[in-house]
């Protein structure tokens, strides 16, 4: 009885500055256009995801170019591809990198696999992004670590990996600039309160190649229990 109208997405051109990488929390390598900012969708746009080697190699888009930028769904900002008119001559075909951009060992693309990955478990930027994924909200949601605390936590050595987060040295962190009784006391609650999240969010928080949230629940409704789910044979799962 009701009928939606979807306008077709407004466009817009700008220039792309470069193409660089960023590594996620399961060493997912990813490029992304850095564009000289551009209004678009009702926001200013300066980055998109360019997604993985196949699609930059299928747009043929190249640092210097002229690029058409619109957002996918009114929200996601997305390069649609060249102006070709209006490339430069003489402008180079964009490589993607063959090691990491943060630690510098060799991406790895499996075979019959779109996206490169970054196998190294010390990398830096796959640790922060690991870490912080399993504090966010939709995993073990703990309120006071978010992006930049825990930048600064693993630079100075206080955490190293998630296990850390529960033995953090609060003495330490009362040491930091900004960190008052009320901010420790409400940072050492909210860590407390995680331990009571569902199996199905530490399952999230965990960063397992290939398993989301929906993949987790599933998990952790079938076999009940962290142990169970660690001893059943693949059948089972």
């Amino acid at each position: 009885w009701a009928i939606a109208f979807k306008l077709p997405p407004e466009e817009r051109t700008t220039i792309l500055r470069d193409i660089q990488v960023s590594i996620g929390r399961t060493g997912k390598a990813t490029p992304f256009a850095v564009l000289e900012p551009v209004f678009v969708g009702g926001s200013t746009v300066g980055l998109a995801t360019l997604h993985n080697q196949d699609q930059v190699r299928h747009k043929d888009v190249r640092p210097g170019d002229t690029v058409i930028v619109r957002k996918a769904g009114d929200v996601i900002p997305e390069v649609v591809g060249p102006v070709l008119d209006l490339r430069p001559e003489g402008l180079e075909e964009w490589q993607f990198p063959t090691r990491c951009p943060s630690c510098g060992q060799p991406l790895v693309r499996a075979e019959g696999e779109a996206q490169h990955l970054c196998l190294n478990a010390a990398c830096p930027q796959k640790r922060w992004a690991t870490v912080s994924h399993f504090a966010s909200r939709g995993a073990m949601d703990i309120d006071g670590l978010g992006e930049q605390q825990l930048a600064s936590f693993l630079e100075l050595g206080l955490i190293s990996d998630l296990a850390d987060i529960y033995t953090l040295d609060f003495d330490r962190i009362a040491e930091l600039p900004g960190y008052k009784d009320a901010s420790i006391n409400n940072l050492r609650a909210a860590i407390e309160a995680s331990k009571q999240r569902p199996l199905s969010s530490l399952l999230f928080g965990l960063n397992i190649v290939h398993l989301g949230a929906a993949g987790a629940e599933a998990l952790a409704a079938g076999l009940g229990s962290l142990q169970a789910i660690m001893d059943a044979p693949i059948d089972d799962i």
